[in-house]
């Protein structure tokens, strides 16, 4: 075990050395932006742990001094939630000068919102004030990377709308279906591949006095909420996805038939917790660490990152893992996994409420989200202060890494439930706008050897998957429009379809009317909508 540990750490820290340490490229120009600005932000969970505002954030705090420009932050209310907030931002007309929100899922699309005159275009800007990302849309890194920032970060109509979340690195999920191994080891079972060994797995697990071996929340079924997993096995994603340039949908196919038909006999053999549509995410993890399931699908972090800190004193030997996508014959290869994008929201944006008065108002505000694209920004928001929250340390090739102090690492003297939260509590990596995946903060961010072997684990099929799996589209407001409207009719009734075939609260001989319903009542059109979009994606990138 130790042997094959070692080995995957090699494998991890070949990638980080492949990767680099994106300090000696980038534009280091000092921005000096000045002004006084407003910034609308949901405030994350992990932060609200031990801060009530991103206004107490050492980052922001840095990044001002940095860039000689103070930003107020706002946050929704506490228990409301991001879009119900953000749709009564919207009805208010009082818009603060820049919007944090994930603007592909506004009514119409991003072109809608420019149209509507909630936010700006920012194609007349970025080359002269914001080099640093304009680099990775049109320049040099954005040439590297096949322009994949681009196409996915410009809307239908190809504007530029606002500041994406850019993923540097080479991982493109960080979930997947997590196992107890400590359990596998006292049965003498390996990790499961196929969906035969599977069986074997959940029948040893329910015998063992597992009352509901496989457990989940509502995405573990869902074709809304979706979460890849036993579908993988017989080539068909949840929703939607590509083969041989056409777009298809998983429930239309044979292959997604016979995954729900063998989920039903899961389901009646009682290897899955008939709750799952239920169940939150701290049920999940009590059933985890009760005995009372032995599998769930789960993230590198909020699972796996949880659950073995959970456990260390209350039980040594547990230990939860990564098991690979399955398949229906050994030795095959998945070819569908979860796949994250290059470029992706939340993003943030400049409303047209900040330069109202003073147009270069939009221009000051652009250059001060340009910093976080900078290889200075990168360095404060992935890392914070040095000698602070991290210091530099050499390997043993001479190579520098970036290294979290004690500050993060003993996080329960802050309050803090994690090291998750303990890194929010001073700097703000990952899914916000401004570079992730660096490298050496995915080492320190995930410190068990549970967690560098579950990102290997649930990367192993990206090749594949990039050949299959639907890229981010952007649609027309015309598109985005309908879309929504034909999914607000058709996919919470399908998704409740199907799910109650797999709890046997409806005969599995009703599938095929089921998938008659979907199709007429707008999935087929969706279809349409999806390879259009797809087909204009496909010619971007050309």
């Amino acid at each position: 075990m130790m042997k094959k540990f070692f080995k995957l750490l090699s494998a991890f820290l070949a990638l980080v050395l492949s990767v680099g340490l994106f300090a000696a490229c980038g534009n280091n120009t000092e921005i000096k932006t000045g002004g006084k600005y407003t910034y609308w932000v949901t405030l994350p969970a992990a932060t609200s742990q031990t801060l009530t505002s991103f206004n107490e954030l050492l980052f922001f705090k840095e990044m001002a001094k940095a860039t000689g420009t103070e930003v107020e932050f706002i946050h929704p209310a506490a228990g409301s939630t991001g879009s119900e907030a953000f749709q009564i931002l919207l009805t208010s007309g009082d818009y603060p000068d820049m919007i944090e929100y994930n603007w592909k899922s506004y009514t119409g699309g991003p072109d809608q919102a420019i149209n509507d005159g909630v936010i700006i275009s920012l194609n007349d800007y970025l080359k002269d004030y914001a080099p640093n990302y304009y680099d990775y849309m049109e320049g040099h890194k954005g040439k590297e990377n096949g322009y994949l920032y681009k196409v996915q970060g410009v809307s239908a109509n190809g504007n530029y709308y606002g500041f994406n979340n850019l993923s540097i690195g080479t991982y493109r999920t960080f979930g997947g279906i997590m196992i107890r191994k400590d359990m596998l080891d006292k049965w003498g079972l390996d990790i499961p591949e196929t969906i035969d060994e599977w069986e074997v797995v959940l029948k040893t697990a329910k015998e063992n006095g597992f009352r509901a071996p496989l457990t989940g929340a509502e995405s573990l079924f869902s074709v809304v909420s979706v979460a890849e997993t036993f579908n993988v096995a017989w080539d068909v994603a949840k929703d939607w996805y590509v083969e041989d340039g056409t777009v298809k949908f998983g429930p239309f196919e044979k292959g997604y038939k016979d995954y729900v038909k063998k989920m039903r006999e899961w389901m009646e053999e009682g290897y899955i917790d008939p709750d799952y549509v239920t169940n939150s995410s701290t049920d999940v993890e009590g059933y985890l660490t009760n005995d009372i399931s032995i599998a769930a699908y789960g993230f590198v972090g909020g699972g796996i990152g949880k659950l073995m800190p959970a456990m260390e004193e209350r039980n040594p030997e547990y230990s939860i893992v990564a098991c690979p996508y399955p398949v229906l014959k050994k030795g095959d290869r998945a070819h569908l996994q979860d796949m994250g994008n290059e470029a992706g929201d939340p993003s943030v944006t400049i409303s047209v409420s900040c330069g109202k008065e003073n147009e270069d108002r939009y221009k000051e505000a652009i250059k001060w989200c340009d910093y976080l694209y900078s290889d200075d920004g990168m360095i404060l928001k992935t890392f914070g202060i040095e000698g602070e929250t991290y210091t530099i340390q050499d390997d043993k090739e001479g190579n520098q890494h970036y290294v979290y102090t004690d500050k993060i690492y003993n996080h329960e003297e802050l309050g803090a439930h994690s090291v998750q939260a303990a890194l929010f509590h001073y700097i703000r990596p990952g899914n916000g706008p401004g570079l992730n995946q660096h490298p050496d903060y995915l080492d320190g961010y995930y410190p068990y050897k549970q967690q560098k072997e579950a990102i290997v684990k649930w990367n192993e099929n990206v090749v594949e998957a990039r050949e299959h799996i639907l890229p981010p589209l952007s649609y027309t407001a015309e598109e985005a429009g309908r879309k929504a409207s034909l999914e607000a009719v058709c996919a919470s009734e399908l998704d409740g379809a199907i799910s109650n075939i797999i709890l046997g609260k409806a005969s599995f001989d009703t599938y095929d009317d089921v998938i008659k319903k979907a199709k007429k009542n707008g999935y087929g059109e969706l279809l349409k909508i999806q390879q259009t979009a797809y087909d204009r994606y496909i010619k971007a990138t050309k």
